[in-house]
């Protein structure tokens, strides 16, 4: 079973120049059982592997342009980000054997965390007055801690017909995919890619 999902996105804008923080959290897990018959009882083996993780990006953007488009409220707009991605993974492994009816449980817990340099770029186009549609590419790790991250995000937009202070907020939904390499040496090598909706809120101003 696995479960993802990304749920916090939150952006704010003020002219040419952006702070945005995203994080997403998921949780996966296997588990196997195994009963092996012999002459006088039957063995039962099982294992359970969970898998936590959160990741949060911390960027400061620059908008590159903006141009204006006929018949649009909205600008189409070209930007780029750079910033830093934080990853923490906490992983349990649970194992019981023994005769069936008596058995022996035991478990290991594991915890990595780390973060890792990021550059990327993104642009957004209106499609109605109050709904746009953003794209957003990155990648990092350069060898900082990470051998190789990059990600992936689209959704829409929908801008609220409320401005509070002459701020203007916005609801949205999407879809992300984040991916990353890292050698441990010694240790072993983790090579993983997530995948899920997004949902989110922000303001311009």
């Amino acid at each position: 079973m696995v479960a993802v999902g990304i749920a916090l996105l939150v952006v704010a804008t003020s002219g040419l120049v952006s702070a945005e923080e995203t994080r997403a959290g998921g949780y996966a897990e296997e588990s196997v059982t195994e009963k092996i018959p012999t002459q006088s009882y039957t063995l039962s083996v099982s294992t359970r592997d969970q898998l936590y993780f959160a990741i949060t990006d911390f960027a400061v953007g620059y908008q590159l342009g903006r141009w204006a488009l006929p018949g649009r409220r909205l600008p189409f707009t070209l930007g780029m980000h750079a910033g830093s991605r934080y990853e923490y993974f906490n992983t349990k492994l649970s194992l019981s054997g023994g005769v069936v009816g008596a058995q022996r449980d035991g478990s290991v817990f594991k915890s990595w965390a780390w973060a890792d340099p990021l550059i990327g770029v993104r642009w957004e186009a209106p499609v109605l007055d109050r709904v746009s549609v953003d794209f957003r590419s990155d990648i990092g790790g350069f060898g900082a801690s990470s051998d190789l991250i990059w990600g992936l995000s689209g959704g829409v937009r929908y801008w609220l017909p409320w401005t509070p202070l002459s701020i203007q907020p916005w609801l949205g939904l999407g879809y992300r995919a984040v991916s990353l390499n890292r050698d441990f040496g010694s240790s072993g090598h983790l090579e993983l890619m997530f995948r899920g909706p997004t949902s989110g809120v922000g303001f311009g101003f």
